[in-house]
């Protein structure tokens, strides 16, 4: 998309950050609730607005404290009426009810005024019938996922936050020395340090996350794929990750980090989704600043971040000598502009940095590149 401005008065998503094209259905439009009108829900390239996904999930949290219309409900100084109508986005519904002369009118409340009945959790959606989850080490509502590779497999909660693209394609992308030692700094589910220990030589590696519940999880498919003895799961913040390990100490140190600042597109309610993708809890400065003080001397720094801040980054990799080395621009079609990059940066390295040649990642649409397909380790046919 060489550029043009969306219905909402901003850049379009595609020209700027949006790193692939999810599918999107006429369903989320109606839990949405908006028009079904094509020309309204609908992008300048013809296909259903990508914003339709990209807000999707925090319209199924919302949604998840919503009663369904229809539903009898009692307010909490005892009117008892339907539910006519909810207001996603507002927390509010309207409930008809009938006075003392036995007259309907609509009324609305806040959801904080009613007295709600709790909804079933729906409980694992990734394996099998018959599943016993805790035999496979999954709690409930959280899922088995197969990494195609070792036969090793990764536990998600979708309620929580599941790894994406970007993640597989950095472990790709980094290098790893035999016998080397890897850090992953917010390592969230735990696939990097798997995945790399699928595909590199490291002795050993480690994933430093702040959240407790992610920590706990991602070590739990360590256990799970007996790999106990090769990755550690640390639970700790980045901003004090020199305090928990010893200075000069990695060879290698890989970050998918948040890649939105300030409001910079719509957070999401759920806490540790709005983590993962907008900068609360650490900044890029905060991680670069922690990749100098436990990288080794010509230890390389390898990460994974939108385009659009691609100077801020390596203005600031070069501030706290992590020089950048070696960067791969990741486009969505061949005729599209880039909207991820990969980069590699080396510590006290000297200025030169080498451009690889691009990586698409639909050759059309919903039908990977043979690259993809290989760093997936799928085979297209299938």
């Amino acid at each position: 998309m060489l550029g043009g401005m969306g219905i909402c008065g901003r850049k379009l998503c595609c020209n700027t950050f949006l790193s692939e094209f999810a599918p999107v259905s006429i369903k989320m439009a109606k839990e949405q609730n908006l028009s079904l009108n094509p020309t309204k829900i609908s992008g300048v390239c013809g296909r259903l607005m990508c914003c339709l996904k990209n807000e999707q999930e925090t319209y199924e949290y919302l949604n998840s404290k919503l009663p369904n219309v229809g539903e009898k409900l009692k307010t909490k100084d005892g009117v008892v009426g339907e539910v006519q109508r909810v207001d996603v986005l507002r927390q509010k519904v309207k409930l008809i009810v009938e006075d003392e002369n036995g007259d309907k009118e609509i009324q609305e409340y806040k959801i904080d005024d009613l007295l709600m009945r709790k909804k079933k959790p729906q409980g694992c959606q990734g394996c099998s019938k018959g599943c016993n989850n805790k035999n496979q080490g999954c709690n409930k509502g959280e899922r088995l996922d197969e990494l195609q590779r070792n036969g090793y497999r990764i536990i998600q909660d979708p309620g929580r936050f599941c790894f994406g693209m970007d993640a597989v394609l950095l472990s790709d992308f980094a290098q790893v020395k035999n016998g080397g030692r890897v850090l992953d700094l917010g390592t969230g589910t735990g696939i990097l340090p798997i995945l790399m220990e699928a595909k590199t030589k490291a002795v050993h590696l480690t994933g430093l996350e702040i959240q407790p519940e992610m920590a706990e999880m991602a070590a739990r498919s360590v256990k799970l794929n007996h790999l106990e003895d090769k990755i550690e799961i640390v639970e700790g913040d980045i901003k004090e990750a020199s305090a928990i390990f010893s200075h000069d100490s990695f060879d290698t140190i890989t970050s998918n980090p948040p890649y939105m600042i300030g409001q910079h597109g719509l957070k999401n309610p759920s806490e540790t989704k709005a983590i993962a993708r907008h900068e609360i809890l650490c900044t890029f400065a905060d991680i670069t600043a922690a990749a100098k003080k436990l990288l080794k001397n010509k230890g390389k720094l390898f990460l994974v971040h939108r385009t659009f801040r691609l100077s801020e980054i390596l203005c600031q990799l070069s501030k706290d000598g992590l020089e950048p080395k070696r960067i791969r621009f990741v486009h969505p079609y061949i005729d599209k502009e880039p909207n991820i990059f990969l980069l590699e940066a080396v510590k006290g390295g000297k200025s030169r940095m080498t451009v690889e040649p691009p990586l698409i990642v639909y050759q059309k649409e919903g039908k990977y590149t043979e690259e993809i397909y290989k760093i997936y380790g799928m085979n297209p046919e299938e």
